[in-house]
């Protein structure tokens, strides 16, 4: 126990019986404790009021030690902060990682898809407009696939001397367009990638009317390519109205119903 009592003074001028006021203070503290009693006696009237300024009253030694004790206390509190924020790093790296799993492979998917599904529509826009030409213009076209070039080339007959038969040189080069380098003709299984009716089964004649030159054949006559992935696909072509259809290999038979196809990637 520390007791310290202290006298303040008189009030001068105070009213009543007496003429002055005695003002004492009294600090009380107890060992180990970190509160302090001060009594503030007034005319024998006692006011005390608790504290917490004990290390005010604390020897140099004492209150380095305190000092130290409130810093180690401090230190584990600015660890967790930094615990806490590195946790919330790796929680946002994790979920963007979760994120890319999921949206990489469908985006080399639809790459793959897509590319491949927009060189199939330049073919089929070729045979379309084969056959528009030779509606357009009254004469015999071709459309000869070239399979060591991946190349379609599109010939109309000559305005000059029509004869209704290709003639390199004469005739004229409508249009021509040339396969990605990532498809290719080819055929999975039995038969030529190039199966039409024309010379080495490599071209289409379409007549004035927009109907095909069959020339005896019994085969339908279909361009066969895949890409790099493994996506095979074929494009048909009506003997009777000369137009085409993308289809592709499904549980053993062709289907245009592209809600039914499966693409590797």
């Amino acid at each position: 126990m520390y007791s310290k009592n202290t006298t303040m003074g008189r009030e001068p001028g105070s009213a009543g019986p007496h003429e002055a006021a005695e003002w004492s203070v009294a600090c009380r503290s107890s060992a180990g404790s970190t509160r302090d009693s001060i009594d503030i006696r007034r005319n024998g009237d006692v006011f005390t009021m608790n504290t917490h300024l004990a290390l005010l009253s604390l020897s140099p030694t004492e209150n380095a030690r305190r000092s130290q004790e409130l810093a180690e206390s401090a230190a584990p509190r600015s660890h967790r902060e930094a615990g806490m924020t590195l946790v919330e790093i790796i929680t946002a790296v994790a979920m963007a990682a979760m994120v890319l799993v999921v949206v990489i492979p469908n985006l080399t998917y639809q790459r793959a898809k897509y590319r491949t599904i927009e060189a199939i529509s330049e073919l089929q826009q070729i045979h379309t407009r084969a056959r528009f030409e030779a509606l357009h213009r009254h004469r015999q076209t071709w459309l000869v696939i070239e399979e060591d070039s991946v190349t379609a080339t599109l010939w109309g007959d000559s305005t000059a001397f029509p004869n209704g038969v290709l003639e390199v040189g004469v005739d004229e080069i409508l249009d021509r367009y040339r396969v990605p380098d990532w498809l290719e003709f080819r055929r999975t299984g039995r038969g030529k990638a190039v199966d039409y009716f024309g010379p080495d089964y490599d071209t289409i004649e379409y007549r004035p009317d927009g109907s095909i030159v069959a020339g005896g054949a019994t085969t339908v006559p279909a361009l066969y390519f895949a890409d790099r992935n493994g996506n095979a696909l074929r494009l048909r072509i009506n003997t009777v109205t000369g137009s085409s259809s993308v289809e592709m290999p499904i549980d053993g038979g062709w289907t245009g119903q592209t809600e039914r196809w499966t693409w590797e990637f």
